[in-house]
C-alpha cells in the first residue's frame, strides 16, 4: 500500500508521453474506448469551458494500475452554487465509461480519490457514472462510501437504464445459431438476399480516406433526415456540438485505424450506414442512419444494417459489440444482453454541501420532469420542426 502513488495531471498535454501505454491499459483492464487517451482529449477540446481537469495516474513499484480522468464542474443555478467532479466524457449523450483500474488495487485508489476532491478540492458532490453493473471495481468504490463516513455524507445510487451488449461468437454461423427461431428465419431477408433480387448491392467499410469528411457529412444527412420524419431532432441537432465533436473522433480514430463506417449499397446509392469504431475486442456502436422513404421499409434496413455489421465484426475476429445506453427491442431480437447502468452520486459530510446536493437534486428532478418528460419528450416532437431546440445544457448538467 505505501508504494502506492499517484499523479494529477491538469492538461492532455501532460499525458501525451504516455497515451499508448494508456490504451493499452485500457484494453488490458477492460475498460471503453470512451476512457481511451484520444477519445477523452478530444472530448475536453470541445466540453471544457468552465471546467477544471484532474485526471489521476495510479502507480505500484512504478507500473501502472490506475487511469481515471475526472473534472470538476461549477453548477450555478441564480445565488445558488454546487460544486462537483464528474468523470471525463459524462457531458453529452451517456456512455459506458468504466475507468481503467487493475482490480486489487480499486479500494485504495477510490478512496484517495475521493479525498482529494472532497477534502482538499472542497467538492460538494462527486458523481461516478455511468458505469455497468458489471464493472468489478464499482463495488470497492461503494465499499470506500461505507467506510470512509467522516469524509462522505450520503451517495444516491442513480439508474441509468441499461446497455446492450451483443456476444459474437467465434463464427456467423455460430452467431445465427444463438438467436431465436424467428430471427434466424428473417436473416434471409437481412443477409441482403431480398435487396439481391432487386438491385447490384454491397457492403463496405470507409475507414479513413481522403473522403472521409464527406461521407461522414453524408452520414450525419441521412440521419438527420431519418429523425425528422419521426419528429425529432436526431443526435447531430440534440446534442451541443456533437456533429463537430464527432467529426474530429472521425479524423482522428480513422487515422489510427479504429473507424468503421459501414456502408450498404444498392445500385451504388448508399441506403444504409452504421457508425462505430474498433478498439480492443469491441466494436463501439454509435449510430445508425437509413435512406427513407415507402419503396424502401420492405427491406428493414434497420435491422438490415446491424446484421451486416455484427457479419462484418466476426469476419474482422471482434468478439463483442457494445450497444449503447438504451432499451432497444430490436437489439434483443438479434441477440444482444442487457445490463444495468448506474451513477453513484456521492455528497461530502458537510453540512453546506449535504444542503446544496439534496437542493440541486431536487432542482434536477423539478427539471426533468417538466422540462424533459413532458416539455421535450413530449409537446417539442409535435411542434413544426422550426421550433424545435437542441437539449437544454443545464439538463445535461444536472442529469449527469
Amino acid at each position: 500500500m505505501n508504494n502506492l502513488s499517484y499523479n494529477i495531471a491538469h492538461s492532455f498535454e501532460e499525458l501525451k508521453e504516455i497515451c499508448k501505454e494508456w490504451d493499452q491499459f485500457v484494453i488490458k483492464n477492460d475498460s471503453t474506448i470512451y476512457m481511451s487517451y484520444n477519445w477523452c482529449r478530444i472530448w475536453w477540446e470541445y466540453y471544457s469551458q468552465g471546467k477544471k481537469l484532474q485526471v489521476f495516474t495510479f502507480y505500484y513499484d512504478k507500473r501502472l494500475v490506475g487511469i481515471v480522468p475526472m473534472y470538476i464542474d461549477f453548477l450555478k443555478v441564480g445565488p445558488l452554487g454546487l460544486k462537483a467532479a464528474k468523470l471525463v466524457g459524462s457531458y453529452i449523450a451517456p456512455k459506458i465509461l468504466n475507468p481503467p483500474i487493475v482490480e486489487r488495487w480499486a479500494e485504495p485508489i477510490f478512496e484517495k480519490i475521493l479525498i482529494n476532491l472532497i477534502s482538499e478540492e472542497k467538492c460538494d458532490v462527486v458523481s461516478f457514472g455511468p458505469v455497468s453493473a458489471m464493472y468489478e471495481p464499482i463495488k470497492m468504490l461503494q465499499k470506500v462510501c461505507r467506510t470512509r463516513s467522516d469524509v462522505i455524507g450520503s451517495v444516491r445510487e442513480q439508474s441509468m437504464g441499461v446497455h446492450s451488449i451483443f456476444f459474437l461468437g467465434k463464427s456467423f454461423e455460430d452467431y445465427l445459431h444463438s438467436l431465436g427461431k424467428n430471427e434466424r428465419k428473417n436473416s434471409r431477408k437481412y443477409l441482403l438476399r431480398y435487396l439481391q433480387k432487386r438491385f447490384d448491392t454491397k457492403v463496405d467499410i470507409t475507414s479513413n480516406s481522403e473522403n472521409i469528411e464527406k461521407e461522414f457529412e453524408k452520414f450525419v444527412n441521412m440521419h438527420t433526415q431519418q429523425w425528422r420524419k419521426e419528429g425529432r431532432l436526431g443526435h447531430f441537432k440534440a446534442w451541443p456540438n456533437a456533429e463537430a465533436f464527432n467529426l474530429s473522433l472521425v479524423k482522428e480514430f480513422g487515422k489510427r485505424n479504429n473507424l468503421r463506417l459501414i456502408r450498404i449499397l444498392a445500385d451504388g446509392q448508399v441506403i444504409s450506414y452504421q457508425y462505430t469504431f474498433a478498439f480492443g475486442d469491441y466494436y463501439y456502436w454509435q449510430l445508425p442512419s437509413r435512406v427513407i422513404g415507402s419503396e424502401w421499409e420492405p427491406f428493414s434496413l434497420g435491422h438490415t444494417g446491424l446484421m451486416n455489421m455484427i457479419r462484418l465484426a466476426i469476419d474482422e475476429g471482434i468478439g463483442r459489440i457494445e450497444g449503447g445506453i438504451g432499451h432497444y427491442e430490436y437489439k434483443i431480437k438479434l441477440g444482444a444482453r442487457e445490463y444495468p447502468a448506474i451513477n453513484l452520486r456521492i455528497t461530502a459530510n458537510r453540512s453546506g454541501s449535504r444542503l446544496r446536493g439534496n437542493i440541486f437534486y431536487f432542482m434536477f428532478w423539478l427539471v426533468n420532469i417538466f422540462y424533459h418528460k413532458i416539455w421535450y419528450q413530449r409537446i417539442q416532437p409535435r411542434l413544426p420542426h422550426f421550433f424545435q431546440q437542441p437539449i437544454c445544457s443545464i439538463w445535461i448538467r444536472l442529469f449527469l
